[in-house]
């Protein structure tokens, strides 16, 4: 069960990490918050990092691709 968590995490982490900064103004998200967010998530809370994961990909992602 921690693998797939773990996994969708890390692709959440790496995603918001590679997305140029000027996309997240554009899209008026912060970076480094969803990076944190993730990462504190898994680490301290565990389950709470995917559902985090899953909001970033879900919600934020697709802003941040618009506004590429």
């Amino acid at each position: 069960m921690f693998f797939p968590v773990f996994g969708i995490v890390i692709w959440g982490i790496i995603d918001a990490a590679s997305r140029p900064a000027w996309a997240w103004e554009r899209a008026g998200q912060n970076k480094t918050l969803w990076i944190i967010l993730q990462v504190v998530g898994l680490v301290v809370f565990g389950c709470v990092g995917h559902v985090v994961a899953i909001i970033y990909l879900v919600a934020i992602r697709p802003q941040l691709v618009q506004a590429q």
